[in-house]
């Protein structure tokens, strides 16, 4: 192996984790002002909290005899649902800014030219 064997956590821990996880994206969403990044902010917490339920759906099936194709369905539409929404946060740092220290990008103006900041 690479990296080694990971911790065992349980779906449980999971689901409870992305909820958790949740909690600094809330704090950061509501210290937004109104604007395009918002809209995508709220397209990503969205998704991120379907996708969240879709598993916990899935985690629910699977705690019995899963019957028929339903929760591997389910794990393919989350796990797209995941890429969609980190492909949005990704937007949001990256392409916008969002959560960027520009001061430590724009210690040297090359590199904060590189990347787009307003230095």
């Amino acid at each position: 192996m690479l990296f080694g064997p990971a911790l065992p956590t349980t779906p449980w821990q999971e689901a409870l984790s992305a909820l958790l996880a949740a909690l600094p994206g809330l704090v950061d969403f509501l210290s937004l002002k109104p604007s395009g990044v918002k809209k995508i902010a709220l397209w990503h917490m969205t998704i991120n909290l379907a996708a969240t339920v879709l598993f916990c759906i899935n985690l629910y099936l699977r705690t019995g005899v899963p019957e028929g194709s339903v929760p591997f369905v389910l794990s393919i539409i989350g796990v797209l649902s995941i890429f969609v929404s980190g492909w949005l946060g990704g937007q949001m740092v990256y392409v916008h800014g969002l959560g960027v220290d520009e001061t430590t990008v724009c210690a040297s103006r090359e590199i904060g030219a590189e990347h787009g900041a307003k230095c």
